[in-house]
């Protein structure tokens, strides 16, 4: 909570119990007022957990699991990256005009024509990216920002929003040794269409970007193949919801958004949970732009997607933060059962 900053020249230590399944975490700054400019600045990392059930699968390990951190940032004459939001970019979000993958910009990386794991972060301020490969070849989403999904997934692109993971395997054993391949953004267009701060700056949401390079020049020695199934998800059922929390999320005068019509406030608590009882939270984005919303201390399972429930396989099995586009109504369940306390529930654009 923004309430546990550390004060300069100070600590303190947390201890908590990890009771949550294997999966592709992280952690940032979360001071008030400061979040933005400090995980601008690399106040942020990853934070993977194991279990015995994920170790069971045989999936890729070693130099074949890859962590890629992929975020834009804004650069100036002198190529440094200062934050410095204009007006405009508290309202669009603070978008880059150069994409970094694990702090490097033009990243590249040699691999073999194996099977290899990739846990993508999206550590941007604001940028939405649809991740895909240049030449459209097809991967499988294994899992989401909480842990691993039922099954694998074949997608040829996967929405990666501010905040969000996504763990997918890619077979490199059609390619050719000595060829190479982009993993790139494709271009897109939110229900508000093409934004961005653009004539400031920046750059527009949705613009095609290039993000790291694969050269497929060594043989394999052994392989993995994609499993069948992964691991046992329980279904959240929405008849057992005890009640329904509606947000909406709208403009706030010119240059700001806010939750039912509330702007952040350290000092205010606008609800409690009863613990352990299921919950139906629905987003509904009355903005121009896209929102990733974000709670703490619970996962939550996506319900619908603007009224239908053949969601995309990004929103598949345990989540913390679900992107709703400009005009999307979005419904998950949730229940709090891990640690009381009180907890930040905000949009991470």
């Amino acid at each position: 909570h923004p309430r546990d900053a550390v004060d300069p020249g100070e600590s303190y230590e947390v201890n908590f119990r990890i009771n949550q399944p294997a999966s592709t975490s992280w952690y940032h700054s979360h001071t008030d007022m400061l979040t933005a400019e400090q995980v601008y600045a690399g106040v942020a990392g990853l934070f993977i957990v194991e279990d015995t059930s994920e170790s069971s699968l045989g999936l890729p390990s070693s130099k074949r699991d890859i962590p890629l951190v992929i975020a834009d940032r804004r650069s100036n004459a002198q190529r440094q990256f200062n934050y410095a939001p204009f007006m405009m970019d508290f309202m669009m979000g603070y978008l880059g005009d150069i994409a970094l993958v694990n702090g490097t910009p033009d990243a590249w990386l040699s691999v073999d024509n194996g099977l290899y794991r990739f846990r993508l972060l999206n550590g941007s301020n604001a940028r939405v990216f649809r991740i895909a490969l240049s030449d459209n070849h097809p991967f499988h989403i294994i899992g989401s920002d909480s842990g691993l999904l039922a099954e694998p997934i074949e997608a040829t692109s996967a929405w990666l929003a501010p905040g969000e993971r996504t763990e997918i395997l890619v077979d490199f054993s059609t390619y050719n040794s000595g060829s190479s391949v982009m993993l790139k953004s494709l271009p897109f267009f939110s229900n508000g269409g093409m934004m961005g701060g653009g004539m400031m700056g920046g750059s527009s949401q949705g613009i095609e970007m290039d993000l790291m390079r694969f050269y497929i020049d060594t043989e394999a020695n052994g392989a993995n193949s994609v499993p069948d199934s992964l691991v046992s998800i329980p279904s959240l059922d929405p008849a057992d919801a005890k009640r329904t929390r509606v947000f909406n999320l709208s403009p706030a005068g010119m240059m700001l958004h806010s939750i039912n019509g509330l702007l952040w406030n350290i000092d205010r608590i606008d609800f409690s949970v009863p613990w352990g009882e299921l919950e139906i939270w629905e987003y509904r984005n009355i903005s121009m732009q896209p929102h990733p919303m974000h709670m703490h201390a619970a996962l939550f399972q996506v319900l619908e997607r603007n009224g239908s429930q053949n969601i995309r396989p990004e929103d598949k099995g345990w989540k913390d933060t679900v992107l709703v586009d400009a005009g999307e109504i979005v419904r998950i369940l949730v229940r709090f059962d891990s640690h009381p306390g009180v907890f930040v529930h905000h949009c991470l654009n």
